[in-house]
């Protein structure tokens, strides 16, 4: 059996607790929409913002314009007003305790700028030597463009590695790459997953 070298981490989710309803009801209460039409008209614009093809100010332009709302473009940032990073410190023990061990950790995450930022300032990447953002790099999970990047800078092969995210598509596509997948609900069974393979005690 391949010995596993690293351990990459979602963020939202995962690292910390997930604020993504916060976030979209309030962006669609401000846009006069329902959640499921604020996401419905969201999807285009959103992936080449999440994927740094297109700034906050040219997400809203397109937004409006696909939405056909009768509204000029928010000129603050909507996306950060109601975005929440509360870290999971049990997670984030978890994490601690496999550098201790010699194991390489990693963040692989779908994000966009402004809640970078505040990942970074709040320092919820700080333990983490490699971090790879799809507003960085271009390519967003389940795309496997993204896992090839964050195995290179890791400097692994895909069956060295395990990957935790609380997407069940993402980790479909990296168990397909020749990751070990760990489908995240809580800390408690991510610990009781990474001792079954034999990485953590």
């Amino acid at each position: 059996m391949t010995k596993i070298k690293a351990v990459i981490f979602d963020v939202g989710g995962v690292l910390h607790y997930n604020s993504a309803d916060l976030v979209f009801n309030d962006m669609a209460q401000e846009m006069g929409l329902t959640r499921q039409e604020f996401s419905n008209y969201c999807e285009g614009p959103f992936d080449l913002f999440g994927r740094g093809l297109i700034d906050e100010t040219e997400f809203w332009r397109q937004f409006v314009k696909v939405a056909g709302i009768k509204k000029d473009a928010p000129t603050y940032s909507l996306w950060s007003r109601k975005f929440e990073n509360v870290k999971d410190l049990k997670v984030l023990k978890i994490v601690e305790d496999l550098k201790n061990k010699g194991i390489k950790v990693a963040v692989c995450s779908n994000t966009i700028v402004p809640h970078a930022a505040v990942n970074r300032e709040n320092g919820t990447y700080d333990l983490f030597p490699v971090v790879v953002l799809s507003n960085e790099v271009g390519f967003r999970k389940p795309d496997s463009k993204i896992f090839e990047i964050t195995l290179y800078k890791l400097e692994i092969t895909p069956d060295e590695a395990v990957f935790v995210d609380d997407g069940e598509d993402n980790i479909i596509a990296a168990e397909k790459m020749g990751m070990k997948g760990v489908l995240f609900k809580n800390a408690e069974q991510l610990r009781v997953d990474l001792i079954k393979l034999n990485i953590y005690s």
